[in-house]
Parts: C-alpha cells; structure tokens; sequence
C-alpha cells in the first residue's frame, strides 16, 4: 500500500515538474506582489496545473461547490480546493477536446462533459462513478440539484438525467446517469438553463425565455409552464434575483426582472446595446455591461438604475463588498466602486502603471460564489487573488437567505398560481396576460405537444 502511494506521488510530481518546464516564468507572466499591491491585492494562492504534451494547454477552469476545476486539452481534469488551493485529484475524461464546458458539483458527484459524453465523478476521489452518451453534442454548461443534471444541446433540446440512485425502488426506478426527461425549443441553445427546487427556465436564440414544470421522479414529461417574448435572441445565461425574480439579458437592449412562478414582468432596463454576457447578482443589486462595455448597476428588487458608466467593453469576474473587478478583451483589469460606480483603476492603471501583467492569462474565470478573483494561463498558471486582509470570502449571496426558487409552506399566493393550471402560454413584457399569444409565429398546438418529448 505504501509502495502503490509513494509511486503515485512520485507520477504526480512528474507531472508538474513537465508541466512546470512548459511555463515561462518571465516578468511577463509573473503577478508580483509589488503590482497587486499597488491595487490593493495580494496572493492567495498560485499553483501550475499539470499538462502532459509540449501541446497540451488549459482549456477550461471554473468553480462550483468550493472546487476550482481545471480541464486540459489532453482530456485532464484536475481538482483544486477552491480557498487553498490544495490538490484534491485528477481523472483522465477524453483526449483531443477542443472545447470545454464547466465542471458543476451536486451532493457528493461532480458533473462534465467530454465530447459527447456526461460524465459521474466521485467527489472525493475523482473516481468516475457512471458515463453517458447524449443524443446531441452539448451545446451549454450543467445545471443540477440532487434529482437531476441538466443541460442544452446542439439542436435546441434541454435534457435531463437522473442523479439519485431509485433502481431498488417500485415500480423499478432508475439509476444515476439514465435518461430522466427532455424539452425541445425551436432555435440554437447556448446558455445553461436555471434551475430552481420545481421550475427549470432557459433562453434560446428564438428570443423565448422557456420555464417548466420539474416533474416528480419516475412521473414522466416536463410540464410548461410559460414561455416569455423578447425582441430578441437571449443568447446569455438566466440569473436568479431574491427567491422568485429571473433576470433575463436580451439582444433587444433591454433587460428584464420577471416572476419565476407567473411570468408577469416585473421591471425592465433600456441597456442601450444588446447582452450577451450574464448578469452579476450581489446583495440586492444586479450588474451588467452590455456589449459595448456600459456598465450598469441596478437595484434588483425595484430595478432602478442606481448608476452607469462606460468601461473597455469589459466582463465582471468578481465582486467584493466594496468592488467590483472587470477583465478587457485584452485581459486587463479594472476595478469599479459598487457604491458610486466610480473607476478605481483603469486597464491603463493596472497594466502599465501597477504593472499587473495579466494579459497573458486568457482563460476566463468567473466567479459567481464569491470575492476571490482567479486568473489562468493556457500554459497552467494559476492565481487566486484577493483583497488585502479579506483573509476569508465574502459570498455574494446570503447563505441565510432561502435558495432562488423557494416555495414557502403556505405555497404561493392564489393570483400567482394562475399560469400553472394553464401550462404553456405566451408572454410578452408589454402584456402579462397569459390568456392570448402575442406573437404572430406562435407555435401551433402540435408544436406544443413536440415539446414535451
């Protein structure tokens, strides 16, 4: 046993010594504490994900479950302690992937795609427990609770699998990784569906937003509940507000707070140019920049502009208390006062001034959990930073706070559960009525009935 260890540590080692060797640890690649300083950061911590060929590269690192993931084109994925950055495990999952989607935790199993495939990993080990082949090429990241795992494809269908083990149950139920149920929309998907403890809602480029009914386990099809009509694609991923308001980024330059449960509308935002990144929520506000870098910040319960600004066509990948930290195109850095949107630093500030050399490291990191701000190199660099003396995270929801989705024991209100009898219809912000379509290309009944497969 003790030979099995030592050897498996020595490989390891291997491992990071190649993947060390391929790095260039220039000043060029360097984030130096001097630099961070001068931004009023500093390390985390800082570590180089193991690669295996000359060109094997980064592809895709993310966080969910207090795991930062790290997938390799070579087909690695490899587990970090999202806080400390110690190493958890790797797996081998599928070599020569180009593309890769987030990895996503639930309960104890860790959730990824590879190619064509949906993969089970055991959380504590990386031991891959169950593997799937979809129907479709996967088209979205995954969304999942402790029933199901779900996620987009190619063609436009939303499917779903199941995640707790039911095979000993009567009448015989199903195993983790099986085939659970499906929803086709008509357009492209490109965004991970939002999911909630019984509704489940998407956008497709048919600018729809589609929410519906999460069926019992074993109980069959999915159950529409309503579908809302924007003026254009909504290509970005949904985000929860409180317990019941679903923001919607739209391409018609606008976006939207709607009722999870009815679909009524309950506020909009003129944006100025269309969205195709997703909103940050943190406390009670909602961020967003349109495609042309405007900032906006808004209250999200009463969806009043608190204030905007112009930034570097920029993306929000993390937010403090105080702060709001934005990466360019050219990965550099701006940070934004959350209370007056006034520009701390610039892009020019931190590279040229600070000296803060990120522009090297282009994969994309966003944090939607909490204020650690992570930055990753193609090469395997990679760095959790924080705010000086910020020595535990700050999350960005109340972990006190109901989950988003919740219904209280007494249910919801008589006037909100209208929709639910009436799975189905069409709603459009200028007319919360669900009683009639509003748009000419409503579906007809039997393209209804296709949507439940």
């Amino acid at each position: 046993m003790l030979r099995r260890t030592a050897l498996a540590s020595l490989a390891l080692m291997g491992l990071a010594s190649t993947a060390a060797a391929q790095v260039s640890f220039t000043q060029e690649t360097m984030l130096t504490r001097t630099a961070l300083g001068r931004l009023g950061l500093e390390k985390n911590w800082s570590t180089v994900v193991p690669l295996g060929t000359s060109d094997d590269r980064l592809l895709d690192v993310s966080l969910s479950g207090g795991i930062l993931f790290a997938q390799t084109g070579g087909g690695m994925l490899h587990a970090y302690d999202a806080e400390t950055g110690r190493y958890l495990w790797n797996t081998s999952l599928q070599r020569g992937i180009d593309l890769a989607f987030p990895a996503t935790v639930s309960g104890n199993t860790v959730l990824v795609t590879a190619g064509r495939f949906l993969i089970g990993l055991d959380k504590a080990t990386g031991r891959p427990v169950w593997k799937e082949l979809l129907d479709g090429t996967p088209a979205t990241g995954i969304s999942a609770d402790e029933e199901y795992a779900v996620l987009g494809e190619q063609n436009g269908k939303l499917v779903a699998y199941n995640l707790k083990d039911r095979s000993k149950e009567d009448p015989p139920g199903r195993s983790p990784g099986t085939f659970a149920w499906a929803m086709q929309t008509h357009d492209t998907l490109s965004a991970r569906p939002l999911l909630s403890p019984k509704v489940i809602a998407l956008g497709s480029h048919d600018k729809r937003v589609y929410t519906a009914i999460i069926p019992e386990p074993g109980k069959g099809m999915v159950e529409p509940l309503y579908r809302f009509l924007t003026d254009g694609p909504v290509v970005a991923p949904l985000v929860g507000f409180g317990t019941r308001t679903l923001i919607v980024p739209s391409e018609d330059k606008k976006l939207y707070g709607i009722d999870l449960f009815s679909g009524n509308p309950k506020w909009s935002v003129a944006t100025g140019d269309p969205i195709s990144h997703a909103p940050s929520v943190a406390g009670d506000q909602v961020y967003a920049i349109n495609n042309v870098g405007r900032l906006i910040a808004i209250d999200g319960t009463a969806g009043k502009i608190l204030w905007e600004r112009p930034t570097e066509c920029s993306e929000i990948v993390a937010i403090s208390p105080t702060r709001l930290y934005l990466m360019t195109i050219y990965r550099e850095m701006s940070i934004v006062d959350r209370a007056t949107g006034q520009m701390l630093a610039s892009p020019k500030d931190s590279y040229e001034r600070a000296e803060l050399h990120s522009r090297n490291y282009t994969v994309n990191v966003i944090n939607a959990e909490n204020d650690r701000i992570y930055l990753a190199n193609p090469n395997g660099m990679v760095y959790s930073l924080r705010e000086m003396g910020h020595l535990h995270p700050s999350p960005l929801r109340d972990p006190k706070q109901p989950v988003f989705g919740y219904i209280p024991p007494e249910g919801i209100p008589e006037e909100k559960t209208a929709l639910i009898n009436q799975p189905g219809p069409e709603i459009t912000p200028g007319n919360a009525s669900p009683a009639k379509p509003a748009d000419a290309d409503q579906p007809d009944a039997a393209e209804d009935e296709e949507e439940n497969l």
